[in-house]
């Protein structure tokens, strides 16, 4: 019963709604571009120990590159912590739907995250995620093959009882390469709705 609407850059829009302490099933837009659906379970091992497994999926609402275009991730992870003070990591498979024939990623894609409460209502966050991408995907130099890369995040987070606010950057090291020393600015926001815990 416990619910939340998430924005990032104004242009993405996702719902998540907690259909018991154990699935999450939700959706949302990437502006005019497409839709995605997504599912989650997840189950507590210890008091400071979770793991969840799920997947997400999205099509385009029209075609891209003179075609339908599909994307889908399925994905495990493991958090340690609680809420003040956690890390998450974990791993997943992709796959990509083009011209009506579905391919999964060579490699999987990692991921790292983490926050640290540094006041009742402020918090320093991080997600990273490591994915195995073309050479020069920035500027299109590459060759057509493909290498480990890696993009991650840091932001400060603002955490009220029913929003919480994060503003900060996002990097690579081909933005870096590229004069994108600090990274690309970075906003989103979260509304908290339905049954949820005033903590």
């Amino acid at each position: 019963g416990e619910g939340y609407y998430q924005n990032i850059y104004g242009a993405g829009n996702s719902f998540n709604l907690g259909l018991n302490d154990h699935v999450t099933l939700g959706g949302g837009l990437v502006g005019p571009v497409g839709a995605f659906i997504n599912v989650k379970v997840g189950i507590k091992l210890a008091n400071y120990v979770t793991v969840a497994a799920g997947a997400i999926v999205g099509n385009s609402f029209f075609p891209l590159g003179g075609n339908n275009f599909g994307a889908g991730l399925g994905f495990a992870v493991v958090t340690f912590g609680n809420l003040d003070h956690n890390i998450t990591v974990g791993t997943g498979y992709g796959f990509m739907d083009s011209k009506g024939s579905a391919r999964w990623q060579d490699k999987p894609l990692y991921v790292a995250n983490g926050m640290i409460r540094v006041a009742q209502k402020f918090a320093l966050v991080t997600e990273n995620w490591i994915a195995n991408v073309p050479v020069g995907w920035l500027d299109g130099s590459g060759s057509g093959q493909k290498h480990y890369d890696t993009f991650f995040s840091y932001a400060f987070r603002y955490m009220g009882q029913r929003n919480t606010l994060d503003a900060g950057f996002l990097n690579t090291p081909e933005l870096i390469n590229s004069g994108w020393y600090i990274g690309i600015p970075y906003i989103g926001f979260v509304i908290r709705f339905g049954k949820y815990k005033e903590e």
